[in-house]
């Protein structure tokens, strides 16, 4: 198989700061820090985020997505 280069690409969602958390939340990392830790590590992180997150209602959030291509002969 010869490997083809693949352009960029990226994905673009706007969210707000709950759905940007809730998606942290979702990642199996976060799940096994809370069963670890508690819930106050992920709760101070969420803080220190809304803080940064300011005002705004939405945000754009950007994801680089690759991709690994190829052509059988």
């Amino acid at each position: 198989m010869d490997e083809l280069v693949a352009p960029p690409f990226e994905m673009h969602e706007d969210w707000t700061l709950a759905q940007y958390r809730g998606f942290l939340r979702s990642w199996s990392g976060t799940q096994r820090l809370i069963a670890a830790r508690g819930e106050e590590p992920i709760l101070a992180f969420e803080r220190e985020l809304a803080s940064a997150w300011g005002g705004t209602p939405r945000r754009q959030v950007t994801w680089p997505l690759f991709l690994r291509v190829g052509e059988i002969r």
